[in-house]
């Protein structure tokens, strides 16, 4: 803003809207009892660049007019007066955009409802002091500079260079402008090029559902052979943990077995934390990798890697589905090999590959039954001898609870021999007796599947993996042509699930929440302009941004994921701003006369700067989250950098070839017009008959004080006529002069003679008022037009001490002096806050409202006429 306008005023007076913006959003966030987490400051954070832009457009035009000599009051309400209805529509394009963001379904929907609502919010606000606070800053708070004169100070100097650099440059894009309307096949013919390049840079992006993010963190999970004791375990993480600090980066490590329950003692984990991402000289990436090499010459373990430390399971999950126990685990072997053959896909597990050894004790049930006992209460005494059974908890010196479980010494829980000698206790004629529980039981080793999965009714085996610097789309792709080698039987199938079957859904949600913010931005467009045509042309610059988007992300290295397509949702608001600010000055312009080709010309120069300045100010805004600064910055960077590459393309384009599309739609929709001028012509007398109707009432009073009312200037134009130089002799008191003495003679001009005719003239003044009230009813017609917002709070306070007096009936008389009343817990002081914000937008009415707005029209423009 400074550089361009040169005004640090400016630049003040634009740059209150940031803070009045985000803490206003603040609000909302309270009463929608949201948090301020990474979601909702980042929305904040992204909305820099946009809530600045109404003020930026407002200021600019203000300045504008300035610079045309007008007065600031006059400046201030013209400049803003004019931009309006542009501003209100680039702001409700880009709520339109993201409010469907917010209420997206699935896994995504919830993740980013926060920051829609956020965003949408601060951009209402936004808007209301654009046209509030900075008009009203801008007409008292004055920039003396704007006049130019006399000697500029030295850091003013600089920038005036800059400023006319730039009026140079948009004198070239004046020409340029004239050049595209002369070539108009040509401009067309290199902007579908460009959508179809950037469509195919588009199809060459890599997918997946987010970017991993350099948090400096990972977790090291690994299984020991099967039936492998805790002291086996921990010989195999010590080598683990042997391997891991042979590298400088990691800073400390916290490592664990086991998780209580059976058979886990031969599960490992390790949470690796390493130096800031400043002090390492690779990413996480490339460290894991490196990592997951190191740790693959231990042997006796199924190790696995996971870059995220949250992720409850691997990114790629393949599912193999059936009835059969045994075919499922040949066709998941299978898949896993044939996975191995694809480059990227690592730590590479089939669930039931390995079956546990196991002692399978089988009841006889007839001594059971003889003895008094059942088979649940045999494994209920085994369970509780073997796996033991917690009896109590005591607070370790750190204060923590732990649990007191008592079961048989390790060394009787490993000997078949020493079990069956236990005895256990049986009811009998002459009292309880102890039997041993061989004498009840028989031993068998056998084995078994760790887990049975199943899902829709049908047993599964689950292939899963991780992934080493390669995308999730690509691999799921890869295990999707991989499982294609496998002949399954009838009735057996494979799913991709896991993040890649979230990735799909979530893909399949934005794609509906891009259709329709389209959809809302073309129906906001349509009703700000009243006209099915003209957004045609503003929406033409929505494809124009798309060989940005990909491109930068080409050129970036990132891929097509959750935060990219944001971006690009983003950009269906941002980009239709510069052609709205074209477009709408150019309608200005031909209603004041111009002829289409002058009107496109001279608003494509004079919009030039308020389109850079937003452009550019958008564009600096995300320059923080284009280059990823900071850790976990990569799952973000993405969108800022979809968004920066589609402004630029987009600004770019739309310049050059909106006003050729314009034109184009414009000789299109004239066309249509002229084969419908029978019909058209009916509907003007019918809207002629219509505003006879409904004036034809004043119409004999108008023509009647219309009439004395030229009579009586006729008659003073008459003895202007006779006096020398245009004066008259005159008796009639002027106002504002002395009060005339009897015989004195007060020498009028022609023109304080006819306005003296005017205001005297009773005719004339009920024309006058006749006429304001005439154009109220064309005001209040177009009002009906345009949007209607409201915001509603309500909080309500109650108290009910119902529950206390009703516990207190029956709590005993002791207790009545002390103590908590159980009805306190249920009773006492609710608040209950809600809030409603709404906009009613007026989209479609069969013509009725256009109808009343040109009855109006017609009605003023005849009591004009006639006055």
């Amino acid at each position: 803003v400074f550089c361009f306008l040169n005004s640090w005023r400016s630049t003040v007076i634009t740059g209150l809207t940031l803070p009045i913006s985000v803490i206003s959003a603040f609000i909302v966030m309270y009463f929608l009892n949201m948090t301020i987490n990474s979601l909702t400051l980042m929305a904040l954070s992204l909305a820099i660049g946009l809530l600045i832009d109404d003020a930026i457009v407002v200021r600019e035009n203000i300045v504008r007019h300035l610079e045309r000599g007008e007065d600031h009051f006059t400046a201030a309400a013209n400049g803003t007066s004019e931009i309006g209805l542009a501003v209100l529509a680039t702001s409700m394009s880009i709520i339109a955009v993201f409010v469907p963001v917010a209420f997206m379904q699935g896994v995504v929907g919830r993740f980013f409802f926060q920051f829609g609502l956020t965003v949408a919010f601060a951009v209402l606000v936004s808007l209301f002091v654009s046209f509030t606070l900075d008009p009203m800053l801008s007409s008292r708070w004055h920039d003396p500079d704007i006049e130019r004169k006399g000697r500029r100070s030295w850091w003013h100097r600089p920038l005036d260079g800059f400023n006319e650099w730039f009026e140079r440059t948009a004198d070239g894009y004046q020409r340029v402008i004239g050049w595209s309307l002369d070539h108009r096949k040509t401009i067309v013919a290199v902007a579908v090029a460009a959508f179809v390049g950037g469509l195919g840079i588009f199809t060459m992006l890599e997918g997946e559902f987010m970017t991993p993010m350099d948090q400096g963190e990972f977790i090291v999970k690994f299984k020991s052979a099967p039936g492998a004791s805790i002291a086996e375990t921990r010989g195999r993480l010590d080598e683990v943990l042997k391997g891991l600090t042979e590298f400088e980066e990691v800073r400390y490590t916290y490592a664990s077995i086991g998780s209580g329950d059976a058979d886990t003692v031969r599960d490992a984990t390790v949470f690796v934390k390493l130096v800031p991402k400043d002090e390492r000289a690779r990413g996480l990436k490339d460290f894991v990798h490196d990592v997951r090499l190191r740790l693959q010459k231990v042997p006796g373990i199924v190790l696995s890697v996971l870059e995220d430390p949250d992720a409850m399971q691997k990114p790629l999950l393949v599912q193999v589905q059936g009835e059969n126990i045994e075919t499922l685990k040949q066709y998941a072997g299978q898949l896993k090999q044939e996975l191995y053959k694809v480059p990227g896909i690592v730590d590479i597990e089939a669930a039931m590959e390995q079956d546990l050894p196991e002692y399978r004790l089988t009841v006889d049930r007839e001594r059971a039954a003889a003895s008094g006992l059942g088979s649940a209460a045999v494994a209920n005494a085994v369970g509780l001898l073997v796996g033991g059974q917690a009896v109590t908890t005591y607070e370790d010196e750190e204060g923590e609870a732990v649990n007191v479980r008592v079961r048989l010494p390790g060394k009787l829980r490993g000997d078949v021999s020493q079990i069956g000698d236990l005895k256990i206790m049986v009811p009998g004629a002459q009292g309880p007796a102890l039997v041993p529980l061989a004498d009840l039981v028989s031993f068998s080793r056998a084995t078994s599947p760790a887990e049975i999965s199943r899902r829709d009714l049908l047993r599964q085996v689950t292939v899963d993996a991780n992934l080493d610097k390669l995308p999730l789309g690509t691999a799921g792709q890869l295990a999707q042509k991989a499982g294609e080698a496998l002949k399954l039987a009838p009735g057996y199938k494979l799913v991709v699930g896991g993040d890649t079957e979230i990735m799909m859904e979530s893909f399949v949600y934005m794609a509906e929440a891009l259709l329709l913010a389209i959809i809302f931005v073309y129906l906001i467009l349509a009703a700000q302009f009243e006209s099915f045509v003209d957004p045609l042309a503003i929406m033409l610059s929505l494809p124009l941004s798309v060989v940005g988007m990909a491109g930068t992300l080409l050129l970036t290295g990132d891929t097509i994921n959750i935060m990219s397509l944001i971006g690009l949702i983003m950009l269906m608001g941002l980009v239709t701003k510069n052609a709205i600010l074209l477009v709408d000055f150019t309608k200005v312009l031909r209603s004041e006369g111009h002829d289409r080709r002058e009107a496109l010309i001279l608003a494509g120069r004079t919009r030039l700067r308020p389109i850079m300045m937003t452009t550019t100010a958008m564009i600096f805004g995300m320059l923080p989250l284009f280059f990823a600064l900071g850790e976990g910055a990569e799952f973000r960077a993405p969108m800022a950098r979809a968004v920066v590459g589609g402004l630029i393309t987009s600004t770019l384009l739309t310049l050059i070839v909106v006003p050729v599309v314009y034109t184009i739609l414009d000789d299109v929709s004239g066309w249509l017009m002229g084969r419908r001028g029978k019909r058209q012509a009916a509907a003007a007398v019918t809207a002629v008959v219509a505003c006879a109707v409904l004036f034809g009432g004043a119409q004999p009073v108008l023509a009647q004080d219309a009439g004395k009312a030229a009579t009586t200037l006729r008659r003073s134009a008459a003895l202007a006529a006779g006096t020398r130089g245009g004066q008259v002799p005159t008796t009639q008191a002027v106002p504002g002069a002395a009060p005339a003495t009897p015989g004195a003679v007060k020498v009028l001009t022609l023109e304080q003679a006819l306005s003296l005719a005017a205001e005297q003239n009773r005719d004339v003044q009920k024309a006058i008022e006749y006429q304001k009230w005439v154009q109220g009813k064309y005001q209040e017609e177009r009002a009906a037009a345009l949007p209607q917002g409201g915001f509603n709070v309500t909080l309500m306070r109650q108290f009910d001490n119902s529950q206390s007096k009703l516990f207190a009936d029956f709590m005993p008389p002791e207790a009545e002096g002390g103590g908590t009343n159980i009805g306190d817990i249920f009773g006492g002081r609710q608040e209950i806050r809600a809030g409603t914000l709404s906009v009613n937008q007026v989209v479609f009415t069969w013509g009725q409202v256009g109808a009343a707005i040109r009855a109006a029209k017609l009605g003023f423009d005849v009591a004009d006429k006639q006055l």
